[in-house]
């Protein structure tokens, strides 16, 4: 069968989700009885859609300094919205990146740090966006990245309509997402597709199944690039599942329409994490157009690369920025069109950011600089006319309390955030901002084998921990935008300040789980 004949005998995308606007979601929901409670919610209310473009880095933009201009669509849109000009993630990877952004905690109080799929702690299950609004808000969550949408399995009570990782792709090839596993799809993926057949990279646990698999979707990877080879020159976009472009934007649209009244709407995009493949009008469209500074590796850079292998990778990367902004202005245009721009908040960010010096490529690194935790984040107000630019440090753990005080009133007690300026909250510019990347380190155990990063006041202390290896490292972000010359050493009063400020912290956070 070929790849134009197989996407003919799917049922369109339009069609499934008109579909589950009618029927009791069971392979996508939490039970029945929480949408019969809510037929008549308010209609005055607004709602939340959130937009998180996956392993989007903040340092790779012009509005944030780039040379290049790789989103210009992005950049007409922020015309109408407020830009948070330095932004972090709390987490390093999608798991900690995404939980704080759910819930509003550091990664040291949800636990979600390490690579498993156990999710957060079970005390912070019910302190995530979902339950804020649960009252009050209909509720949609979809994630195409398999990590990410672990959360929505582990929220799925407070979750309305869970709409599958594979739902806008070209072909599915997740187990864990067939109705077998519709209320066990976290254990189905840690067990099936993360551990026997190793979807992502890494060693099977099955020395039969999983090289079987992995060979029947080399061929099937092979059967669909040769069919949309002109379009996309070095393959398609890969979530572990192929997909394209148009048909992810496609589907967002269609989800976007079918919504009714408040709700919140959470849509994880795969774009533009590795691998990148941009299409044809943007392939090789930025070779040799811009050489970045060459940094010199760092002593705990898993890859050690080259300087020429991370520019070609950086290119890529630009490139398939290029593609997916030209894709999904589609999706922006819809937003105003529609009247979604005028009855909600509109939040694009990323859950982290993706580095291509010292030795880097990707994100799956202990290293803590910019590019990697450097995120955007721009939000639309209902009805928002103007540009507004906030300079003032931000932290992902700033939004769920930020859009629940705006929506409702309420700022949630056991939320670590602060309030966005631009959204009830005061520019303050010597707050401290953390993100932590333990992946190494047990889930409920003290921190003990980390990095964590403190920006405050336009510098960064970065704490690197591990066997063999600890260190701090200290930027001034205004005279040294590029963290080039490391200013630790020479003890200064400022060093010593937020070294000490950073240790304190670490030993209030791992308090509670010494023995």
């Amino acid at each position: 069968m070929t790849a134009m004949n197989h996407q003919k005998n799917l049922i369109s995308r339009r069609d499934f989700l008109k579909l589950m606007s009618l029927l009791p979601l069971t392979a996508f929901s939490s039970p029945i009885d929480n949408l019969l409670a809510r037929q008549h919610l308010p209609d005055d209310l607004p709602g939340v859609i959130v937009l998180v473009f996956d392993a989007w880095s903040a340092k790779n933009m012009k509005l944030f300094g780039y040379p290049l201009q790789t989103m210009p669509n992005v950049e007409r849109f922020v015309e109408n919205a407020t830009v948070y000009h330095n932004h972090y993630s709390a987490g390093s990877f999608t798991i900690p990146g995404t939980a704080s952004l759910l819930t509003g905690l550091y990664p040291w109080s949800h636990r979600a740090f390490t690579l498993g799929a156990g999710g957060v702690a079970k005390e912070h299950v019910d302190h995530q966006i979902f339950s804020v609004f649960h009252d009050s808000h209909r509720s949609l969550g979809y994630s195409q990245n398999k990590y990410s949408d672990s959360f929505l399995y582990q929220f799925g009570k407070d979750v309305d309509t869970h709409i599958s990782s594979s739902a806008f792709n070209y072909e599915r090839r997740m187990l864990y997402n067939l109705p077998l596993f519709e209320n066990d799809g976290q254990v189905a993926f840690s067990s099936l597709d993360d551990n026997v057949f190793q979807t992502g990279e890494g060693y099977d646990a099955s020395l039969f199944f999983g090289p079987v698999l992995r060979l029947f979707n080399l061929f099937r990877d092979r059967v669909d690039d040769r069919a949309y080879k002109s379009k996309y020159p070095q393959g398609l976009p890969d979530s572990t599942e192929p997909f394209l472009l148009s048909g992810l934007v496609d589907g967002a649209i269609d989800t976007l329409e079918a919504l009714e009244g408040p709700s919140v709407t959470y849509l994880h995009f795969h774009p533009p994490h590795h691998p990148y493949r941009p299409t044809d009008e943007y392939s090789g469209s930025l070779f040799s157009i811009y050489a970045p500074p060459e940094r010199p590796n760092h002593p705990l850079s898993s890859e050690q690369g080259s300087y020429v292998y991370m520019r070609r990778n950086r290119q890529a990367y630009d490139e398939y920025l290029l593609s997916w902004d030209a894709e999904v202005t589609r999706l922006f245009e819809f937003l105003r069109t529609s009247g979604l721009l005028e009855k909600n908040y509109v939040v694009i960010t990323s859950d982290h950011g993706e580095m291509f010096d010292r030795g880097e490529v990707g994100h799956f690194t202990p290293l803590m600089y910019a590019p990697l935790i450097h995120v955007p984040l721009i939000v639309s107000s209902p009805g928002q006319k103007t540009r507004e630019n906030i300079y003032a440090p931000t932290s992902a753990v700033d939004i769920l309390p930020s859009l629940a005080n705006k929506i409702l009133g309420v700022v949630p007690s056991w939320t670590e955030g602060a309030l966005l300026p631009g959204l009830g909250g005061l520019e303050d510019f010597e707050r401290s901002i953390y993100t932590i990347d333990a992946k190494q380190n047990a889930a409920f155990s003290p921190l003990e084998t980390f990095s964590i990063a403190l920006t405050k006041e336009r510098r960064r202390l970065i704490y690197y921990k591990y066997p063999g290896y600890e260190s701090f490292e200290l930027y001034n972000l205004n005279d040294d935008p590029e963290e080039m010359n490391d200013l630790y050493p020479s003890q200064s009063s400022v060093a010593k300040q937020m070294q000490a400020e950073l240790l304190q912290k670490l030993e209030e956070v791992n308090q509670p789980y010494r023995r």
